[in-house]
């Protein structure tokens, strides 16, 4: 399957219903910290925007994620679920792949008019997925070790 998205698991140590909320509620500190939007959390369940497209620096956390979710579960399997998806990234990574493509001269080697792009893609949207395939599991272990619970496996 494509890569447009990260999904992920950590798991807790038995988590009561209430320590699922404190945890839900570092988590949501933690977003509103490196400028998440629309941050919503019902139950458990936090959803929020980041994306390429906020006024904030290219190595913030969430500049590779549009959207995203995560789930904080309590009871005989607590663990915090978690899906960042990254359609944004890949349609600015597109654009300058669709510009090469279509002003490269018919006439041009088969290597400059397919390989430039396929450089180009595997570099923009490659690396940054793989840096982001790191990175946000442990911003989100960082949140929840912040937690005076501090149970994160």
């Amino acid at each position: 399957m494509f890569p447009i998205h990260i999904k992920g698991r950590i798991e807790l140590p038995d988590t009561t219903p209430e320590q699922a909320a404190v945890i839900a509620d570092r988590i949501v500190a933690a977003l509103v910290a490196v400028r998440a939007s629309g941050v919503e959390c019902r139950a458990n369940r936090i959803t929020f925007r980041g994306g390429i497209f906020r006024m904030v620096f290219n190595w913030n956390v969430l500049a590779a994620v549009s959207h995203g979710v995560v789930d904080v579960q309590s009871g005989s399997k607590p663990m915090v679920d978690y899906t960042f998806y990254c359609w944004e990234m890949l349609a600015f990574v597109m654009l300058p792949i669709l510009f090469v493509v279509l002003h490269t001269s018919i006439n041009e080697s088969p290597l400059v008019r397919f390989g430039i792009p396929v450089f180009i893609f595997l570099w923009l949207f490659g690396v940054n997925y793989f840096v982001a395939r790191f990175r946000l599991p442990a911003f989100l272990r960082d949140a929840i070790n912040a937690c005076e619970v501090g149970w994160a496996k």
